[in-house]
């Protein structure tokens, strides 16, 4: 049973529903030294540290008290940290109350809570790109750009550049660069919180190679770019797609994508690399 497992908010393991949906297999998603704890994450990874603690504390019935929840920055990602409404330039992070890093002004954990509830409510009806887009600028003043607030749209923005209106492959120059943008912003975060094999990871290194598959294509297709820089772009872009192959692979709701991509995606890319050697 996982409920064996050890639990913290950033986990060694992760937990997949096998095909026959009774047994739930246990892999390690880092390496684990010898007698370490096998630790899994009973709440989701991409919550925020008040959030997580409450919902542990109604359904796990214990306060967590591991290195992420006990650091106001949350391992340095700041995923929970807010801008200050004083002095409207320093980061607000919570210890034993909000403060002010900069201005120390003290904020009630009621005045917090109701904009973190406002603004997640909106993002949770935000459609399109475009809206998304002009919600993020929205958040700047009011959200370190790590939050988990602004984090989840631009996760969400990773997967729905050149999927939400068409093929990939019509995607503008610019949007592609804006893709790569927010992946590589996104995937410094889930580097921190979920680490390794996990899954979340594997969706932002597939739209990664995506975006960096298509930029070097329209370097290509320009002809104003040295055949070693989009050598190095296709080469990256390979490693990229190999690893998100790789966690697919271990996951059976993402195996048949992981299959697909190593026998199409994958073959083309060394096949295009070889040929421009």
């Amino acid at each position: 049973s996982s409920s064996m497992c050890a639990h913290d908010c950033v986990p060694n393991c992760s937990q997949n529903e096998l095909a026959d949906e009774r047994s739930l297999e246990i892999r390690a998603i880092v390496d684990i030294p010898a007698g370490e704890a096998i630790k899994l994450c009973y709440d989701s990874c991409l919550k925020g540290t008040l959030p997580r603690q409450l919902q542990l504390q109604s359904t796990k019935h214990f306060l967590c008290a591991c290195a992420r929840c006990t650091d106001p920055t949350e391992l340095g990602t700041h995923f929970s940290t807010l801008i200050c409404a004083s002095c409207k330039k320093g980061f607000v992070t919570r210890d034993s109350q909000w403060k002010c890093a900069r201005c120390q002004h003290v904020f009630e954990d009621s005045q917090v809570d109701t904009v973190v509830r406002k603004y997640s409510a909106m993002a949770s009806v935000m459609g399109d790109i475009q809206s998304k887009e002009k919600f993020l600028l929205q958040c700047k003043p009011v959200f370190h750009p790590n939050h988990f607030v602004p984090f989840g749209l631009k996760y969400s923005l990773c997967m729905a550049y050149g999927r939400e209106d068409g093929r990939i492959e019509e995607l503008s120059n610019g949007a592609a660069h804006r893709k790569l943008e927010l992946c590589q912003e996104v995937m410094k975060v889930l580097n921190v919180l979920t680490p390794g094999l996990s899954i979340s990871r594997a969706n932002i290194l597939y739209e990664q190679q995506a975006a960096e598959v298509l930029i070097a294509k329209n370097l290509f297709d320009g002809g104003r770019c040295s055949k070693n820089l989009i050598k190095g772009r296709v080469k990256n872009a390979i490693g990229l797609l190999e690893e998100a192959i790789q966690i697919f692979e271990m996951n059976y709701a993402t195996k048949v994508l992981a299959e697909a991509a190593r026998d199409t995606t994958l073959k083309e890319l060394e096949g295009w690399f070889g040929a421009m050697k």
